[in-house]
């Protein structure tokens, strides 16, 4: 594994997530039917996706600034 040293802040982030949900939703995501989870995580992901295509965009911005093709 690459950076081993970097995974531990990684398992933080998540374990934060975690205890966010747990108090926004008063910890009921362990009960959700699957369906409703599969659903929640094309949804995350569709966010992820939306929010690459944001920064990409910016980033061919930047190149353009730079002189770069």
């Amino acid at each position: 594994m690459k950076y081993p040293d970097r995974f531990p802040a990684f398992v933080a982030k998540v374990q934060d997530r975690l205890h966010v949900g747990a108090e926004a939703y008063g910890d009921r995501s362990f009960e959700r039917p699957p369906a409703e989870i599969v659903e929640e995580i094309q949804e995350e992901l569709e966010d992820v996706c939306g929010w690459s295509y944001c920064l990409w965009l910016r980033l061919e911005a930047m190149k353009q600034r730079l002189g770069q093709p």
